[in-house]
């Protein structure tokens, strides 16, 4: 083997070598894609963030009006026994005077 055939079998692996190494690194054009790619992601994020709050502020929403519901709930009963109580005393006075 001569010294021009193994230079050229050295400089043949040398670039198998450097190419096998040069393969996995990104390009500019793949970090430019990454870059959208990861601005959707968090486009996506406030998304979901923001849905989050609205379910939260639905949640407290809800217990408020749960809150609502049982003071009219126990309003009614009071009216209820009240006007209930109105009937009996009317029924008494009526039987007094016939």
């Amino acid at each position: 083997m001569t010294n021009e055939e193994l230079f050229a079998d050295l400089k043949q692996f040398i670039e198998a070598t450097v190419s096998q190494q040069v393969a996995h690194l990104t390009t500019k054009d793949d970090l430019r894609g990454l870059e959208q790619h990861l601005g959707t992601v968090e486009q996506r994020l406030g998304t979901i963030e923001s849905t989050m709050a609205t379910k939260a502020d639905l949640h407290l929403l809800d217990q408020k009006l749960d809150a609502v519901q049982d003071a009219i709930g126990e309003a009614f009963a009071q009216s209820d026994a009240t006007l209930q109580n109105h009937e009996r005393r009317l029924i008494k006075l009526e039987r007094k005077a016939a």
